[in-house]
């Protein structure tokens, strides 16, 4: 094949056919190899299989008297190869951990990225994804993206979204949330179909209600301290769905006045939400959820910036390096304080022995935790299949 043959030092030549005499019988055999394994690519307008004209590794020379259909079909044709090359990366990543077994030392890492030029986490992960989908299910009208985005589901899932993808013309940072949303849906199924604990699991001081925050089964005044993470309107697979984003407003509201109702005088509120949101457009989720939750009634105290360390290395700034419409993305979530009346607690009449206890926090934690800044990470995992867990530090310092 005369891409090889270039690679390998070989002179030029306007065909597969020409090749120098003074090439070695194994590197026409490797050669004949490489070019064979190319076969699959549909030329309908090419005559000869292998690309012609002279390739290096930093030119294509293509040979005089091209028509313009021979042209246009080898532009397809590198177009189809590059295309196809992280899935060629992750089958050479798996023959090669078939052959020589595990390859995590540092040498073999640094082998793996001398030979491919790419670290070892991107050939490891072309590996995984090559892995997950056999040939069959290798769409080549789908980038290998779309296919790495969907790679952690079953694979009919997986297949389902690769075709609404194509149908809906999806970006993608399109096809990476669907997938995402669709992972946490088949975890809250997972739970939900496991039998429910027993009830010697909760401690006996602990009572477990389920119901709707709009309308509690609780008695006036009898909550001392709420804290929550409402629902966003972000479409969360929540067992009854998500909140649509139109009536989020009205929904903040509705549930702010029903807990201002059960919650005792001097009672709190610890509400959790995010900075922004963009689902529906543009929207100032923590300023709109403080702005309800006075309408309602509370009275505001504080807000604490938690960094929650999920931003990761998310890439979703608007275009790279312009000033245009860049898109602000913030790693930190709000917690609003709101008290019912005065924030400052009415102290109860204690014993002598309750009295001589001092502080119920420890100085640390009181240091840590008056301070308006927290830094702790957010909870990764979806216990119990929940799409939006609370990490336990969270209710813990509140």
């Amino acid at each position: 094949m005369t891409l090889l043959n270039n690679l390998t030092g070989s002179s030029s030549s306007s065909s597969v056919e020409t090749q120098p005499a003074t090439h070695s019988d194994a590197v026409r055999s490797e050669a004949s190899e490489i070019s064979h394994s190319l076969d699959w690519f549909p030329e309908p307008e090419l005559e000869e299989k292998a690309l012609p004209g002279i390739l290096t590794e930093t030119s294509y020379t293509l040979p005089e008297g091209l028509n313009i259909g021979k042209w246009l079909a080898i532009g397809e044709t590198l177009q189809r190869m590059e295309r196809s090359v992280q899935w060629w990366l992750g089958d050479w990543w798996n023959y090669g951990e078939r052959r020589y077994g595990e390859m995590a030392s540092q040498a073999s890492k640094d082998a793996v990225q001398d030979a491919t030029g790419h670290t070892y986490q991107t050939v490891r992960n072309a590996g995984i994804v090559a892995e997950k989908f056999e040939s069959a299910r290798r769409r080549a009208d789908v980038p290998f993206s779309y296919h790495e985005a969907v790679s952690a589901l079953p694979p009919d899932e997986a297949d389902g979204l690769l075709d609404e993808a194509v149908v809906e013309g999806w970006k993608r940072a399109e096809i990476r949330e669907q997938a995402k949303d669709r992972k946490q849906a088949i975890a809250v199924e997972a739970a939900l179909s496991q039998p429910a604990p027993a009830p010697e699991v909760v401690p006996w001081n602990v009572r477990v209600d389920q119901a709707d925050a709009r309308k509690l089964p609780l008695t006036d005044g009898s909550v001392h301290l709420t804290v929550t993470s409402p629902p966003y309107a972000l479409d969360k697979a929540y067992q009854d769905g998500d909140v649509p984003v139109e009536d989020w407003r009205a929904f903040m509201y509705a549930w702010y006045v029903e807990a201002y109702r059960v919650t005792t005088h001097h009672g709190r509120l610890a509400v959790n939400v995010p900075l922004d949101t963009t689902l529906g457009g543009f929207r100032a989720t923590y300023a709109t959820a403080a702005h309800m939750a006075m309408a309602a009634g509370w009275t505001y105290r504080s807000t604490i910036v938690w960094f929650d360390d999920q931003l990761g290395k998310s890439t979703a700034r608007g275009s790279l390096d312009s000033p245009a419409a860049p898109h602000i993305i913030a790693g930190a979530e709000m917690i609003a304080l709101f008290s019912k009346g005065e924030w400052k607690r009415e102290t109860p009449d204690l014993s002598a022995p309750e009295r001589q206890r001092g502080p119920v926090l420890g100085h640390d934690d009181w240091l840590t935790w008056t301070n308006g800044v927290w830094r702790f990470p957010g909870e990764a995992q979806a216990w119990e299949g929940h799409p939006a867990p609370f990490p336990y530090e969270l209710p813990r310092r509140l």
